[in-house]
């Protein structure tokens, strides 16, 4: 079994991702009852991609953590900048993420992202959370044989 999120994870699922239609499209998957914990995680997404804009919408539903996820994310390619964000939440822990980012290219083969994510947990009265700010270079450097 493969380990999934610090878990083991059932390998009898099923998982179908449907045609682009018009710049939509989507998956679904679930997996079979099986093991000691006898659990399901189901998931599903949706996602458009046309032209500069990317827009998708994920769900999870993991019965062992008894746990629901939710996840949006946009990007919007400017030309001379991808603009990005995401926002995230999990229901039952309480936790909303959300990020923005930008990936600048500076050369054909090099890429400069900035972003900055932040993360919460409200348990009750007292709120824990943190933030991270980042700054990347990814140069895309091929080797020729």
């Amino acid at each position: 079994m493969p380990l999934i999120a610090g878990r083991r994870s059932s390998i009898n699922g099923i998982y179908y991702a449907s045609p682009s239609f018009g710049g939509f499209s989507g998956a679904v998957s679930t997996n079979l009852r099986e093991g000691v914990a006898n659990s399901r995680v189901s998931a599903f997404h949706v996602k458009y991609e046309g032209g500069p804009l990317f827009v998708a919408l994920g769900y999870q539903d993991d019965e062992l953590t008894n746990e629901k996820y939710t996840r949006i994310g946009a990007s919007y390619d400017l030309g001379v900048a991808k603009l990005l964000g995401t926002y995230g939440r999990a229901k039952n822990a309480d936790v909303d993420e959300w990020s923005v980012g930008a990936d600048v290219p500076v050369a054909t083969n090099l890429v400069v992202s900035v972003g900055y994510a932040q993360s919460k947990q409200d348990g009750g009265k007292a709120e824990r959370g943190g933030c991270l700010r980042s700054v990347q270079a990814d140069h895309g450097v091929r080797r020729l044989l």
